[in-house]
């Protein structure tokens, strides 16, 4: 049955209504201010612990830009925290596949793989963002942690020493580094 002649007008609306907002909500999310602004405000949910609203801002991102390497990183790092490693480790690598910042997102994809215990991928991500940018603490410091687990105790302690020569060189507290190593 054909619909009534009255409803044609309403539902004609409805569409463009449809069309307009979502015309507009691409136009908008298109320039960069706008994605760094939701990759702000996604980051301030992460951080505060609402991590569902969190995501719903890097997709938000991700709905406009498929391969944002940003919006990718801090998806896999919610999802990581989820306890979803398998998303986590396929969203960072992505990130890292589409530009990403390798120092950074290398040690997060490092710990991850050290937290689904693969020991030496994570070496490998770990060493190789050490090498795009050494003087980044966390980057020694998830390399100390991993070789702890491994029990190379040598290994641990100069890569412990080193995070913790840089966060006195930077000003930082070395009292937050992951003090197991001291026991």
């Amino acid at each position: 049955m054909p619909p009534s002649p009255s409803l044609l007008p309403l539902a004609l609306l409805s569409l463009l209504l449809l069309l307009h907002l979502s015309f507009s909500t691409t136009h908008a999310l298109s320039s960069s201010d706008d994605i760094s602004s939701l990759l702000s405000h996604g980051s301030s949910h992460h951080n505060d612990g609402d991590l569902y609203k969190a995501m719903s801002y890097y997709n938000m991102v991700l709905a406009v830009d498929s391969s944002n390497p940003d919006a990718l990183h801090l998806k896999g790092l919610v999802k990581f925290s989820l306890g979803d490693s398998e998303s986590a480790t396929a969203l960072i690598e992505a990130a890292i596949a589409n530009g990403g910042d390798m120092a950074i997102m290398g040690t997060n994809l490092g710990e991850v793989y050290r937290a689904a215990r693969r020991f030496d991928d994570a070496e490998w991500m770990l060493v190789r963002s050490i090498e795009v940018d050494d003087r980044r603490t966390g980057g020694w410091n998830n390399l100390a942690q991993l070789y702890w687990e491994l029990g190379r105790l040598e290994d641990a302690a100069v890569c412990f020493d080193r995070a913790v020569q840089l966060e006195v060189r930077t000003g930082a507290d070395p009292k937050r580094l992951d003090m197991k190593y001291s026991h």
